[in-house]
């Protein structure tokens, strides 16, 4: 409802129709799907990103220059068997957290 007042000094009431916004088309498969590829290529620059700023902290770290295989089969959480030549063999783990803080710890195998 829309209040008019009139040259007169009348007041009158009015109902206009309020347009209604043209509905967009249908987003169609194929553009979902080139944002879906699109927004993959974006994550997966992001783990790549991760994993060489995590290399190079650990370089700087270590003072050593790490073999690019070496570490990404060593990247991530998956925990690597360790041969034990001998009982009583000492055994040094060191972790590195993606910060750049490290942690040692020597293990007495059974």
């Amino acid at each position: 409802m829309v209040d008019f007042v009139s040259l007169g000094g009348q007041k009158k009431t009015t109902t206009m129709p309020v347009p209604s916004r043209p509905k967009p088309p249908p987003a169609s498969p194929r553009i979902l799907l080139s944002w879906k590829d699109a927004f993959d290529k974006w994550k997966k620059g992001l783990d790549n990103l991760a994993k060489d700023t995590t290399k190079k902290k650990a370089e700087k770290t270590l003072k050593i220059e790490i073999d690019d295989e070496a570490f990404d089969r060593l990247y991530g959480h998956i925990s690597h068997p360790i041969e034990i030549g001998k009982k009583g063999q000492e055994i040094a783990a060191r972790i590195i957290s993606q910060f750049g803080e490290e942690c040692t710890k020597v293990l007495l195998a059974d």
